[in-house]
């Protein structure tokens, strides 16, 4: 039901498991986060990304139904997109 919690638990969660994945996993590794709607995800992440400040690439939002501007850096199509610049951008100065 709303309002009993979810988000604010889930987003507390998250934040320890973010903070001490080295010492959970041994590693950074990353954490998935699943929710049953767009609508929810993006609201977990928009209060994610408020709590922990990540740059993009920390958190990677997949899928393309995000229709939250805060999210629009961390979804994959622009994450491969900047990549793929990154690349282009290093072969024509190695060519030049």
């Amino acid at each position: 039901p709303p309002g009993c919690g979810k988000t604010f638990l889930g987003v507390r969660l998250a934040e320890l498991f973010y903070h001490n994945r080295e010492r959970i996993t041994g590693c950074n590794r990353p954490i998935l986060m699943i929710c049953y709607t767009n609508h929810a995800l993006d609201q977990f992440l928009s209060t994610i990304i408020q709590k922990l400040h990540p740059k993009p690439g920390d958190i990677v939002r997949v899928g393309g139904r995000s229709t939250n501007p805060e999210i629009e850096p961390f979804l994959i199509q622009k994450l491969r997109q900047q990549r793929r610049n990154v690349r282009v951008e290093n072969k024509e100065l190695s060519d030049k």
